[in-house]
C-alpha cells in the first residue's frame, strides 16, 4: 500500500504536525533530553544510556516514516528512511525490554 502523495499534489501533502508522526517523534525527543538531563544530575552507568537510546532510536524512526510515508521524495531516498526506521524500531523494543532487565538484575 503506497500511502505518499503523488508529485503533483504538493498542496494536499499532510503537514508534519497534523499527523501523529510528530507528536510521537516530539515526545521520544523529550523523553531524550529528559534522560540526558538526568544522566548528567545523577552517577552515569551502562545503565543510564538505556532509555537515551530508545527514546532516541524512537524520535528518530517517527521522522523517518513521516518522511517515507508522506513525502514526494524519489523512491530510493524514501526506501532507504524506510529500511533505517525498521532497523531503529528494531532497536528501541530489543534494548529497552529485552536488555535493560538484565542490565539491572546483574548490577550490584
Amino acid at each position: 500500500m503506497d500511502t505518499h502523495p503523488s508529485s503533483g499534489t504538493s498542496a494536499e501533502a499532510a503537514s508534519y504536525y497534523e499527523l501523529s508522526w510528530s507528536i510521537l517523534s516530539s515526545i521520544g525527543l523529550f523523553t531524550t533530553l529528559l534522560s540526558i538531563w538526568a544522566m548528567l544530575i545523577t552517577r552515569p552507568s551502562p545503565l543510564s544510556f538505556i532509555p537515551i537510546i530508545v527514546s532516541a532510536a524512537g524520535a528518530v524512526a517517527n521522522g523517518l516514516c513521516y518522511f517515507s510515508f508522506y513525502t514526494s521524495y524519489p523512491t530510493g531516498d524514501r526506501a532507504a528512511a524506510s529500511a533505517i526506521a525498521d532497523i531503529l524500531w528494531l532497536v528501541s523494543p530489543s534494548l529497552g525490554q529485552l536488555w535493560q532487565p538484565d542490565a539491572l538484575l546483574t548490577r550490584h
